[in-house]
């Protein structure tokens, strides 16, 4: 859920990151899409996944992930656990209808000076950045590096972690200075 700072703060204080790491984020630069009744099934869906949650307890937490993303490792799983047990309902309002709504991304955007690396994944197994959005992302910030790792969902560095690593410390080397 950092893209959203991690751009708006790129953006309008272009002087302070030296480079920027977007993982499978929500593609809010898009153009203005209508909501369709798929868009309001999947803020139902994420309500209730998260609401589910955080009825059961952190032991309960962690043995149903492990079951359902059996490719984690152990040291990922407390801490997501932990910081499923930590979020707070309010935040759910972000998956709205268009949760971005009131930005000018594409003037944003065109402020951002800094190397960028979008980190994306396969749609088919979860990730939210497809082909289309990632080339539209590049269309307006011409200095966006593209990583695409398959075998992966959204939780790409738990699912793909070497893979993620090397495409990180690829970026970084090629920072200049």
């Amino acid at each position: 859920m950092g893209a959203v700072t991690t751009l708006v703060l790129a953006g309008l204080h272009p002087e302070l990151p030296r480079a920027i790491l977007l993982v499978d984020p929500p593609d809010w630069w898009m153009p203005e899409k209508q909501a369709t009744p798929m868009d309001a099934e999947r803020q139902k869906m994420i309500v209730q996944w998260m609401t589910d949650l955080q009825s059961k307890s952190r032991k309960q937490i962690i043995a149903g992930q492990r079951k359902a993303a059996p490719r984690w490792s152990e040291a990922e799983l407390e801490p997501w656990a932990d910081s499923k047990l930590r979020f707070h309902p309010q935040v759910l309002r972000i998956f709205g209808p268009n949760p971005a709504a009131g930005v000018d991304w594409k003037s944003l955007l065109a402020k951002i000076t800094c190397p960028v690396l979008l980190i994306t994944a396969d749609p088919a197994l979860g990730s939210i950045v497809s082909a289309e959005s990632a080339k539209a992302l590049q269309a307006l910030l011409p200095q966006v590096k593209l990583a695409h790792l398959p075998g992966a969902g959204h939780n790409i560095r738990r699912e793909q972690f070497e893979p993620y690593l090397a495409a990180v410390r690829t970026f970084l080397a090629e920072l200049p200075g």
